[in-house]
């Protein structure tokens, strides 16, 4: 199996979050930036932009987050034309009152 460094650089999506952690980073920062390596790989078909599209053709994405110590949660469903969906779940979940 090949695993795409385009948008990570030398890193991997683990390699970025695990750096990012132990550099002291916002543990869910780090895992969304991570996570974007892959959503942003136009080769990858599990996540992102990449993903196989639905029965109209369409990419559709969902992504979910939590935050443990700030206590709170977003996700999002079926959005179109946003290549990170994970950044789109954490700002619901930090920006809004959705989940307490």
């Amino acid at each position: 199996m090949e695993i795409s460094l385009r948008h990570g650089g030398d890193e991997v999506c683990v390699q970025r979050a695990f750096r990012m952690i132990t550099e002291g980073k916002d543990v869910l920062d780090s895992l969304i930036a991570g996570v974007n390596i892959v959503e942003l790989d136009p080769e990858e078909t599990s996540v992102g932009y990449g993903g196989i599209p639905n029965a109209d053709g369409v990419v559709q994405l969902d992504s979910g987050c939590m935050h443990g110590p700030k206590k709170w949660a977003g996700g999002v469903a079926s959005i179109e034309g946003v290549r990170t969906p994970s950044k789109v779940a954490q700002f619901v979940a930090s920006s809004t009152d959705h989940t307490t």
